[in-house]
């Protein structure tokens, strides 16, 4: 598996290319914002397939024109306000980057935040519980870019992984936990149900569940 070195650089740079420029306070960057604000709530609301670019044009207070300025379609707008909804983890994700937690904490960590990000991106977890709309929708944006977001997932925790347990697994070992651990983040929006936990807080749970998981992956000796 061919792995990107994440940084907090190449981060940002992602959310830039989406986002545009965080610092950018020029007009045509505050009026993109506010267009990607809006879709975000109007789909939340009313889901994607009722909410029209004219609702997005109203509710941002600019023309149905404008909108087509910065995005070429409703599904590249519904990425962009997916994108935009994950920027509220920024300061969560950012231990995982600035070398203040070990390495092998780094792991545990990125672990929590994916089993706690339903409770901060609500439009995220309907993508992951299955909403057909959302599905869709991003399939009719590019199946190709879907794959792509899904490998880049795999291939930061295949780094995640190595840096927990170095030289213990091999490549083959590495990338299938890598997908598991992936595909774990699929029950995060189960676990916003308190019959999924029990007693246990969300935080507690998934910092236990974490630990557990990194305890097993970490904790092998290679044969």
């Amino acid at each position: 598996m061919t792995q990107t070195r994440w940084t907090k650089e190449e981060i940002d740079r992602r959310f830039a290319e989406v986002l545009g420029d965080d610092a950018d306070n020029s007009p045509g960057a505050r009026k993109r914002r506010r267009i990607l604000r809006a879709a975000h709530s109007l789909f939340l609301k009313q889901g994607y397939r009722k909410t029209s670019i004219d609702d997005v044009a109203r509710k941002a207070e600019v023309a149905k024109g404008t909108v087509y300025l910065y995005f070429e379609n409703k599904a590249q707008l519904l990425i962009a306000a997916i994108v935009l909804e994950k920027t509220a983890l920024r300061g969560r994700v950012a231990p995982l980057f600035d070398g203040t937690i070990p390495k092998r904490d780094r792991l545990r960590h990125w672990i929590v935040l994916a089993l706690t990000a339903a409770r901060d991106l609500p439009l995220s977890t309907r993508l992951l519980t299955g909403d057909a709309e959302l599905f869709a929708a991003l399939e009719d944006a590019g199946s190709e870019d879907m794959a792509s977001h899904q490998a880049d997932g795999a291939s930061f925790v295949l780094e995640l992984i190595e840096d927990a347990a170095p030289g213990r697994l091999t490549d083959e070992e590495k990338r299938v936990r890598a997908e598991t651990l992936v595909g774990v983040t699929f029950l995060a929006p189960s676990m916003l149900d308190p019959r999924f936990r029990g007693a246990l807080s969300l935080d507690v749970y998934a910092a236990t569940l974490a630990e557990m998981l990194v305890a097993g992956i970490a904790g092998r000796k290679r044969k």
